[in-house]
């Protein structure tokens, strides 16, 4: 089996410690914190994290996938019932289109800081971000992932 083939096929399963803080336009906070198992893998440069979560609250689950690219953009996709697609460049605003429940909505993502400090083994990303609904900042945000490979174990 060449590289690229098992690029292709192995997937490290990994421990992926996620946190996220969202400030509103009113001071709140609103704080998030999970641990969760999920998968890794590296190709030509690019890593991929995906992992699934349940809403506590509801019978919703999601599965969600970061692709970070050499170029340090962090794509993030939700799937779902109510599916998303983030991307987040140091610097730059990204403009996305969301139905909801209640209509359509235009979003703004902007990314104030971008970090993603990656290996073969793991290792952490941070974004630092504001969301505008209809161009009125709504929330100043950090999400921060933490990953790292788990050692296989025999149940025998």
């Amino acid at each position: 089996m060449n590289t690229e083939e098992r690029s292709d096929t192995m997937k490290d399963n990994v421990l992926i410690s996620v946190s996220g803080s969202h400030i509103y336009e009113n001071y709140t906070e609103d704080l998030m914190e999970m641990l969760t198992p999920g998968n890794y893998y590296v190709k030509d440069g690019t890593y991929t994290i995906s992992y699934s979560e349940a809403e506590s609250d509801s019978s919703n689950s999601y599965t969600t996938t970061l692709t970070i690219d050499p170029n340090r953009r962090i794509t993030i996709i939700r799937e779902g019932e109510v599916p998303s697609h983030m991307v987040f460049e140091q610097g730059q605003k990204h403009i996305l289109y969301y139905d909801t429940e209640f209509g359509a909505v235009t979003i703004g993502v902007s990314a104030n800081r971008v970090n993603a400090d990656l290996t073969e083994n793991g290792g952490d990303i941070e974004i630092d971000y504001s969301i505008e609904i209809d161009h009125a900042v709504a929330s100043d945000n950090i999400l921060k992932l933490n990953v790292r490979k788990t050692k296989p174990y025999n149940l025998s």
